[in-house]
C-alpha cells in the first residue's frame, strides 16, 4: 500500500524470487554480457530520455516471465 508520494508499506514482507537485468550496447561489448536477460543495440531505444526507455511495467514484466508467474496471479 502507497503511503506518501514515495513510501510503501506491506503487510507482508516482500520477497525477491528473481531480477531481471538490461544492458545496451556498452554492456553487449563487455565482459560480462552473458550476464543480462536482454541487451539492446540501441542504447535510447529511440526515445528522448532514459526515464521513457525503461519504464517500471517492462521490467517486472521480465521479471515475471523469467519465473514463469502470470501477472494476473500476483496480489497487490
Amino acid at each position: 500500500m502507497l503511503a506518501g508520494h514515495r513510501t510503501w508499506v506491506f503487510e507482508q514482507k516482500p520477497v525477491i524470487i528473481s531480477t531481471g537485468t538490461v544492458g545496451g550496447p556498452f554492456e553487449a561489448d563487455g565482459a560480462i554480457s552473458e550476464d543480462f536477460d536482454l541487451l539492446h543495440a540501441d542504447l535510447w531505444l529511440g526515445q528522448d530520455s532514459y526515464e521513457k526507455v525503461v519504464p517500471f511495467f517492462y521490467i517486472i514484466s521480465l521479471v515475471l516471465h523469467k519465473q514463469k508467474i502470470n501477472l494476473s496471479s500476483v496480489s497487490d
